[in-house]
């Protein structure tokens, strides 16, 4: 039986690795990317600050650790992935909420020189902060979310 250690384990490899492709693609890349729409401007800011980029690496380790997982340690691990992406759902919706509690924080902090300066940089990168985060921290949720439903459908049905 595979343990839930063994499941974490293999989760901050995989998550490593993604963080890892996501510095060198900051590092080589250095000028922002030309992404359109929401996905490529949340993914583009992502690379440019280290929280974003964390929660950035656990959402793309999300579905490739899940493929890992399953491919090397079959239905034996579904108990384990259960246990594991139970608490993963909740630490990727609080790292999400923690980084807009932060972004917002920013912006407030920002708003007397926007007003002052009419500059409102340092307002809209708070808020974009706020956005961001919370939008990757619920993508992390809502995929553990689906594979746990996943697992339960494929598993041993109980009567």
């Amino acid at each position: 039986m595979t343990s839930e250690k063994r499941v974490l384990l293999d989760f901050i490899g995989i998550a490593a690795l993604c963080g890892a492709a996501i510095a060198l693609v900051a590092y080589f890349t250095g000028d922002p990317l030309e992404l359109p729409s929401y996905i490529g401007g949340v993914l583009n800011r992502s690379l440019m600050s280290p929280f974003q980029a964390a929660l950035l690496a656990g959402v793309i380790a999300v579905p490739l650790h899940s493929l890992w997982v399953f491919t090397r340690y079959r239905v034996q691990v579904a108990p384990a992935y259960e246990s594991f992406a139970s608490w993963a759902q909740t630490l990727f919706t609080s790292f999400g909420f923690m980084g807009t509690i932060v972004g917002v924080s920013l912006a407030v902090g920002g708003l007397q020189t926007a007003m002052e300066d009419g500059e409102p940089g340092a307002l809209i990168g708070g808020l974009s902060t706020a956005f961001d985060t919370t939008f990757l921290g619920l993508t992390g949720a809502v995929a553990l979310m689906m594979l746990r439903r996943l697992i339960r459908l494929k598993g041993p049905q109980h009567s």
